[in-house]
């Protein structure tokens, strides 16, 4: 039977053969190739420009997110007596603080109880902290609560390595060593006046963190930390405890309202002590009262009374105006100047020059200044520093006052014979009696060890300044003011003072006192001058042989001592050094 083939239907095609298909697939796979190969190119096109072209910017932008350039603290400078006994250090704590970004505040009670903060007060510093990075925790903790604060490596907590300043005799030494605020710059005393000896210079190196701000490494040192230059000051701090203790005693003693004392080298000028009360302690930064801070033997003025009698006499005897024959009538114990009167304790009688100063005639030296023009005398208050700062670069020190004398009436040159009418402070004062003991010279002042700018001024005659030495000795003998003053087995020589306080407001009864006491020890040979002045006594005492010489014998006792002075003591004589006065040649 013929078999015969169907025809396909009409409008319908027939199927595509297989050359079709493999050659459709083929155009598939090419295209998809290409475009991987296109992607690639372009792929690596972009790494060969980045790489190439914006390598150094791309860097800088990684750089900026990793590396970092951090700071290395350099200590404050420490500050030593003359014997290299340490009066200010700089010790590592740390400061602790958060990143609110990374911290988590589920572990804010951990952290404040740690750091031994109020977890409420750090919980609104975090709230106020908004987009910042950086909060305060707290402030020099010291290294062992710092190390339960790094142990528990929490992120966005962090701790940084600071110095603060810790003064190993607190109180004692507080108004000349000073202190410093939280960021160690110096505030007050030598931390102020040496500043920039005893601060450091902060280095810096380059760092990488991870994206938590932890340190992971250190990529270069840029600058090495410069720690402060060590002081080394005049003080001896031996001298500057027991000057400090018999200071505070005596105010104790006597319910005084401060007082103040100052030791000096007699030679060199350098200040071994200086201590005032009330003090305070450096170490409780915010927890003293502003008044204590208060150099009292820098700061504050007063008028020097009877303590300026020597000088007066000194210059009246320089000038020629009078001599060691002199005598001044002082009966009845008072003394008429335009319409006021001067008086004295009692009725002296008939004075010598050295009687005067021995009996502290306010009557006698009155009556011995009109025997000289005003204008020299107020060149001698001047040459001794009178009216002029001291120099020792302190903040606040005062140069007290002293009026040009063509303002000076005649009772101004009277009651300034005697201390009233000028104002000085206790270093002035010291400073001034350097005069007599070093043969009418005086040395410049200074707190640092060595005097590095040491300058002799020449103020009286080596014969003048001898004679009224001898005085000064009488004043520490029977019949002077000043007995109490005497340093056991040693030659004494010192002049008191009491002065009357001017009264504050009318409610004020009862009169108030300075109590004075400047000299120096041997007065043979002077190695050591100090002044003393203790402010409104009270209990009955107010004298300044009764109340301020005491504390110069206890002071100075011990000072001879630690300086190995040798026992120079010997019959007083009379004035034997005023022998010497009538060959003196001008």
């Amino acid at each position: 039977m013929k078999q015969t083939r169907r025809p396909g239907r009409p409008g319908r095609p027939g199927k595509p053969s297989n050359g079709g298909t493999a050659e459709a697939g083929g155009l598939r796979r090419f295209f998809v190739l290409l475009v991987f190969v296109c992607c690639g190119l372009i792929v690596l096109a972009r790494a060969v420009h980045l790489q190439h072209y914006q390598n150094r910017l791309l860097q800088e932008e990684g750089d900026s997110r990793q590396v970092r350039e951090v700071a290395i603290p350099a200590h404050r400078g420490p500050i030593v007596d003359r014997f290299n006994n340490p009066l200010a250090v700089s010790t590592p704590v740390y400061s602790v603080w958060l990143d609110p970004r990374h911290f988590d505040p589920a572990h804010i009670n951990t952290v404040a109880a740690a750091a031994a903060v109020d977890t409420g007060a750090l919980r609104a510093r975090l709230k106020r902290a908004n987009k910042r990075r950086f909060v305060y925790v707290r402030r020099h903790l010291s290294p062992h609560a710092a190390s339960s604060l790094y142990a528990m490596n929490l992120l966005g907590l962090h701790l940084k390595v600071e110095y603060r300043r810790y003064y190993p005799t607190g109180e004692v030494a507080a108004h000349i060593v000073g202190t410093t605020d939280i960021d160690d710059k110096g505030l007050e005393g030598a931390e102020k006046v040496f500043d920039a000896v005893l601060r450091g210079r902060t280095g810096s190196k380059r760092v990488v963190r991870d994206r938590h701000g932890r340190v992971i490494k250190q990529v270069a040192l840029l600058e090495p930390a410069h720690h402060g230059g060590k002081l080394e000051l005049s003080i001896d701090q031996r001298i500057q405890y027991r000057a400090y203790r018999a200071l505070k005693n005596a105010v104790v003693k006597h319910n005084a309202h401060s007082a103040s004392i100052v030791v000096l080298d007699a030679g060199s000028g350098e200040i071994l002590a200086i201590a005032s009360q009330p003090s305070f302690n450096p170490n409780e930064r915010g927890k003293y009262r502003p008044e204590t801070r208060r150099n009292r033997a820098l700061i504050d003025m007063f008028e020097p009374g009877s303590t300026v009698k020597p000088f007066v006499i000194a210059a009246l005897v320089e000038g020629r105006h009078a001599d060691v024959n002199t005598r001044i009538n002082t009966s009845p114990g008072y003394y008429q100047v335009s319409g006021n009167e001067i008086k004295d304790i009692r009725d002296f009688g008939l004075l010598d020059l050295a009687g005067i100063v021995v009996k502290s005639s306010n009557v006698g030296i009155s009556k011995a200044v009109m025997m000289m023009p005003g204008e020299e005398l107020w060149n001698t208050f001047d040459q001794i520093g009178f009216g002029r700062l001291p120099g020792t670069g302190f903040p606040g020190e005062t140069g007290g006052r002293l009026h040009d004398y063509v303002q000076w009436q005649r009772i101004d040159r009277a009651v300034m014979s005697y201390g009233y009418g000028i104002a000085v402070s206790l270093v002035q004062l010291a400073h001034a009696y350097t005069v007599f003991a070093n043969d009418g010279w005086q040395p410049s002042l200074s707190f640092v060890k060595g005097n590095p700018h040491f300058e002799k001024t020449p103020v009286f005659s080596a014969a003048t300044a001898r004679y009224v030495r001898g005085m000064l000795r009488g004043v520490i003998s029977t019949g002077g003011t000043g007995g109490s003053a005497k340093v056991k087995n040693y030659t004494t020589a010192g002049k008191t003072g009491t002065v009357r306080k001017y009264y504050l407001s009318a409610d004020d009864q009862e009169p108030q006192y300075l109590s004075l006491f400047v000299g120096f020890v041997p007065a043979d040979a002077p190695r050591f001058v100090a002044a003393v002045m203790i402010d409104t006594p009270s209990g009955g005492e107010y004298y300044g042989g009764a109340v301020a010489a005491p504390v110069f014998s206890e002071v100075m006792t011990q000072v001879l001592r630690l300086a190995n002075v040798p026992n120079d003591e010997q019959p007083l004589g009379h004035f034997a050094d005023a022998r010497a006065l009538k060959r003196v040649s001008r």
